[in-house]
């Protein structure tokens, strides 16, 4: 994804890539990073066994910030930045493997990376404390240059779905929406359907990347473009 905004007489372009690399573990995963232009990346569902193969990697290729999210082993969060990352204001009390902010100085860009929890064993209760806590992230970074990106495991519009369902959640990214927060995605492509999760159920688009009113996005190369 790229993205680029004004503040003051600034006029800065950040690429952001954003995976769920399903734990990490293979190999293919460092191949497609060495081939990436991002500037940012942030890979969710990702192990903490596999940070140090994973950010050595991306390393070499330059990305000299690397941050990870770690809680009793759980796949979490791993992000990594061409230019300075300072950790953000923001986190999780509830799962904080789920959940990364970080802050871009020279790109005057906050970040939140998330994974969103699904409901299952253990996590049934946390899943509505961890929606709520991010919306509540979402209203103090509202006024600001931000992004929330990631695997958010739910689709909330019919579009969003070849089952015409939302999944479960998805009324906590809708309340998003209704904050002010836009679909990247629906902002350069309109209705038109996608997909990033498939399974016996049907496709679903679970990936988002959402930002506040006063950022305007546009098609930019195989990403999007934005403005402030």
């Amino acid at each position: 994804m790229r993205r680029s905004w004004i503040r003051g007489s600034g006029d800065v372009t950040l690429r952001i890539l954003a995976w769920n690399v399903h734990g990490g573990s293979h190999p293919g995963v460092v191949d497609v990073l060495r081939g990436s232009n991002a500037d940012l990346v942030v890979l969710s569902d990702c192990h903490p066994n596999h940070y140090l193969r994973i950010g050595g990697a991306l390393r070499d290729q330059g990305f000299t910030w690397l941050a990870g999210s770690n809680q009793s082993g759980r796949t979490g969060l791993l992000l990594a930045s061409r230019q300075e990352m300072r950790p953000g204001p923001t986190q999780s009390s509830t799962l904080p493997a789920h959940w990364m902010h970080v802050v871009l100085p020279d790109a005057y860009m906050s970040v939140v990376g998330v994974y969103g929890p699904l409901y299952r064993a253990g996590t049934t209760r946390l899943v509505p404390r961890f929606w709520e806590g991010l919306l509540e992230a979402a209203e103090t970074l509202a006024n600001s240059p931000a992004l929330i990106v990631g695997d958010l495991n739910t689709a909330p519009a019919s579009c969003d779905s070849s089952t015409r369902q939302p999944l479960q959640a998805a009324k906590y990214l809708q309340k998003l929406q209704e904050a002010g927060w836009r679909d990247a995605y629906r902002e350069i492509h309109g209705a038109a359907e996608a997909y990033s999760y498939w399974n016996y159920q049907g496709s679903f688009r679970i990936d988002h990347a959402a930002s506040p009113r006063g950022i305007y996005w546009g098609r930019c190369g195989g990403g999007a473009r934005n403005s402030r």
